[in-house]
């Protein structure tokens, strides 16, 4: 059991990575509307979609650390998300996030509390995820 708590604690941190590295959101959507769509996408197990929101190259890693995620844990949730503005300007905003991951496997369930900070950049009227704090 310390094995695997160990292990959530590891991918906790590859979550808040994959969800704030940054490729494209939807057209109009608010910085908030991005942070929550990823998060979403994720829990869907929707690797294309997760990407979407993502600005520059790392939305490939970001893609990997999801798959690493999954084949690790059969199941993987986000509950009680919550995301407020921080600030947001023409090219930056920064989203604070909380939620709580459940993770899954082999009959044990391990919930643990998340909360970020995090950057996006807007890049052709859209807004992107670049990386938390």
């Amino acid at each position: 059991m310390k094995k695997f708590l160990i292990l959530l604690a590891v991918l906790a941190v590859l979550f808040l990575i994959v969800v704030s590295i940054g490729n494209c959101s939807e057209k109009n959507e608010s910085p908030v509307e991005v942070v929550v769509a990823a998060i979403m996408a994720m829990e869907l197990r929707d690797l294309d979609k997760v990407t979407v929101y993502y600005w520059g190259p790392a939305a490939q890693e970001a893609k990997v650390n999801m798959i690493r995620l999954y084949d690790r844990f059969e199941t993987v949730s986000a509950a009680n998300v919550t995301a407020s503005l921080r600030y947001e300007n023409d090219i930056a905003a920064m989203v604070d996030v909380a939620y709580d991951l459940t993770v899954g496997a082999k009959g044990h369930t391990v919930t643990q509390h998340q909360q970020v900070a995090i950057r996006l950049v807007r890049i052709d009227d859209k807004w992107l995820i670049k990386e938390t704090l």
